[in-house]
């Protein structure tokens, strides 16, 4: 399966005239007898012919293609044929391949690749006209499966993505932590590669200004998008954080601020504490500095009440001038 429009393969067989023969008995029985494997096999052909999709079946097969089972799938394959470029109702207009990634169905994928032939680069068409590689998806979408799937099985993974964005710009920008993992295992040189614009991962997810207008600006960072600054600075150096904006230019592999969340902190960042408890806990510790890059980073406190009871805290515990100085700053933003 391809991208776009394609014909079904036909075969053409060309008769040539012949000079005129005397059929012998013999002959004659042998062609009855070819004439009617001739019209069995015609038989057999309508009877596995592919036939139109039922209304009824359509209108489910966005469902299926997060929640049916692979052999529903595959039956519809060998009774309707090639669907998967079919488009949803939404004002997306998403593709049946392209939900069968965004919720990461492997066995489908699996059996679509494996058994219907779809190429493992094939494109998805966008509602702009423009087309978007299918493990381009799984990165964007957290479709870890799908995408150790596909790029296990030899898809493309350099140079795909328009502007020179990588993978793993594409999973930052949507905080998608499974998929940024997954690439760690094979692809762990895409976490410094930059943009046509010199832009980093960091600097998409630091919300740098100036380059792209699609990065995660204006977005607050969750729990999962915490844990992709973690992940990130864990393949960066100093040189390569630096052009980050501030406070994530100041988080790199070698750090003592990365170093010191790495020994201590490790189960916050990567369970599902909501962000702010995290911050309370780190403020109940006394992990200050990480505290104030929490803050600085736009982790924010779940209300007013419960930051003026962390800025009452951090005075009366006695905490350093820069946690204080930071809290103050955000009660007189408020």
């Amino acid at each position: 399966m391809q991208a776009g429009k394609h014909k079904r393969g036909e075969s053409m067989v060309k008769i040539e005239p012949g000079a005129p023969f005397v059929k012998s008995e013999k002959q004659d029985e042998g062609n009855s007898s070819k004439k009617a494997r001739n019209m069995n096999a015609s038989d057999a052909t309508k009877a596995h012919a592919k036939i139109p999709m039922p209304a009824i079946v359509r209108k489910e097969m966005f469902t299926a293609a997060a929640k049916a089972s692979v052999e529903t799938i595959r039956r519809w394959c060998g009774s309707y044929g090639n669907f998967v470029d079919e488009v949803d109702s939404s004002d997306q207009k998403l593709s049946f391949l392209r939900h069968v990634i965004m919720s990461d169905n492997l066995s489908v994928l699996q059996m679509l690749v494996e058994e219907q032939g779809l190429d493992v680069n094939h494109q998805i068409k966008n509602d702009d006209g423009s087309f978007i590689f299918a493990i381009t998806v799984a990165a964007a979408q957290d479709g870890a499966k799908c995408l150790t799937f596909l790029q296990k099985k030899g898809a493309r993974t350099n140079d795909i993505i328009m502007n020179g964005t990588s993978l793993v710009h594409e999973a930052v920008r949507f905080f998608a932590f499974k998929s940024l993992t997954s690439i760690a295992n094979f692809g762990a040189h895409l976490f410094k590669k930059r943009d046509n614009f010199g832009f980093s991962p960091m600097d998409y997810i630091s919300q740098k200004q100036g380059g792209l207008s699609v990065f995660t600006r204006g977005r607050d960072l969750t729990i999962n998008g915490m844990k992709c600054v973690f992940l990130l600075a864990e393949h960066m150096d100093e040189k390569d954080a630096k052009t980050a904006s501030y406070p994530f230019s100041k988080l790199f592999k070698n750090s003592t601020l990365m170093q010191k969340m790495r020994e201590k902190y490790h189960d916050i960042f990567m369970n599902t504490f909501a962000l702010h408890y995290s911050l309370e806990r780190l403020m109940q510790r006394g992990d200050h500095d990480i505290a104030v890059f929490f803050i600085e980073a736009g982790v924010k406190f779940r209300s007013k009440s419960d930051l003026e009871k962390g800025y009452h805290d951090a005075i009366r515990t006695g905490a350093p001038d820069s946690l204080v100085k930071t809290l103050e700053n955000l009660l007189l933003n408020c």
